[in-house]
């Protein structure tokens, strides 16, 4: 597992790239990325495996105050527990070009899915989630849930097959969903339960 946590002093870039990890099926995320000040590249790795929380996170602990800025890039996720990817508190965002497959139900404190955009913080500027692939999801395969006032982009993804919702936009999450291609979603390609005010 790869754990990054505490606050920096200044600005620091930290990249976990090129690693292959097998999910022992026990303790918690993969890839975990925490702290303020951190500028965080996750790209081009490989987990396999059920990660007893899910794959690969970002921003969970805001206690340490938000992640200044994550890109969350070209990695493949297979056979995760209840999330593939999941971030929150993050300011400025790129998840693009991961290839989610075979995401096993279901996540243990909320909302289950492939690629999981949860709160940002009051600073957030930017959230970008392009270019992902997402199948065999056994919950659902996109979901923003944020409660700031961000526009999270979501655009060029494929969807094929989750067991719920394909795009499923909780909130007040505000949202541009453009151009993704939702193959055979069981319940509905894109979802909207709650807009804002």
């Amino acid at each position: 597992n790869f754990d990054y946590y505490g606050v920096l002093p200044a600005p620091v870039p930290v990249e976990i790239r090129g690693n292959t990890i097998t999910a022992p099926g026990t303790g918690s995320y993969q890839i975990l990325v925490e702290g303020g000040k951190g500028q965080f590249t996750v790209a081009r790795n490989s987990i396999t495996g059920p990660s007893a929380d899910g794959a690969i996170s970002a921003g969970l602990y805001s206690s340490y105050g938000s992640v200044p800025s994550t890109s969350i890039d070209s990695n493949t996720v297979i056979g995760a527990l209840g999330l593939g990817i999941y971030t929150a508190s993050v300011d400025s965002l790129w998840v693009r070009g991961n290839v989610v497959g075979n995401l096993a139900c279901c996540d243990a404190y909320g909302v289950s899915g492939g690629i999981v955009i949860g709160d940002g913080s009051s600073t957030s500027d930017f959230v970008g989630v392009r270019r992902n692939r997402v199948d065999r999801s056994q919950a659902n395969a996109i979901v923003l849930n944020m409660n700031d006032t961000v526009t999270v982009r979501v655009d060029t993804n494929r969807v094929f097959k989750p067991d719920s919702v394909g795009v499923l936009v909780l909130g007040p999450s505000n949202a541009h969903i453009v151009a993704n291609e939702l193959d055979s979603a069981q319940v509905d390609g894109v979802q909207v339960v709650r807009v804002p005010a």
